[in-house]
């Protein structure tokens, strides 16, 4: 049996990565099989592409009714739509950022430099940054 070439670079130390998040890509079991059978170790995204993924994605048509209903704007309803991509790809990358130490299994988002510092809250755990939105205990 031959080794893939990812499976190459991968033993050969390159840490491989995922330019391309989106929901459909999570919730179709696509990152999963990226992760297992293509030795992804990591996944960025940036808002160019997460306005394609919204733009194409039914998946997203109820959090996006239900954010609209909140009376939500739009910084808003992108930072909890992308917050909520971003920690559930983390949640896949999970066994991986075991796995390595903490070396791999990471999830990487570009953010706009316009975007708000201080976002409403919307648990007691989000502080002004985010960051604590996207951890699971």
């Amino acid at each position: 049996m031959s080794t893939s070439p990812t499976t190459a670079l991968s033993e050969a130390g390159v840490s491989i990565w995922l330019d391309d998040l989106s929901r459909g890509r999570i919730v179709s079991g696509d990152l999963e099989r990226l992760i297992a059978e293509r030795d992804v170790v990591g996944v960025t995204t940036n808002p160019t592409i997460f306005a394609g993924a919204l733009s194409n994605g039914d998946v997203y048509r109820e959090q996006v009714a239900t954010l609209a209903a909140d009376g939500a704007d739009v910084d808003r309803a992108v930072f909890e739509i992308t917050t909520d991509d971003v920690r559930d790809a983390a949640d896949h990358f999970r066994p991986v950022f075991d796995r390595s130490g903490g070396y791999d299994g990471r999830v990487s988002i570009e953010v706009s430099p316009t975007s708000p510092t201080t976002p409403r809250p919307r648990s007691p755990r989000r502080t002004g940054s985010g960051i604590a939105s996207t951890v699971r205990t």
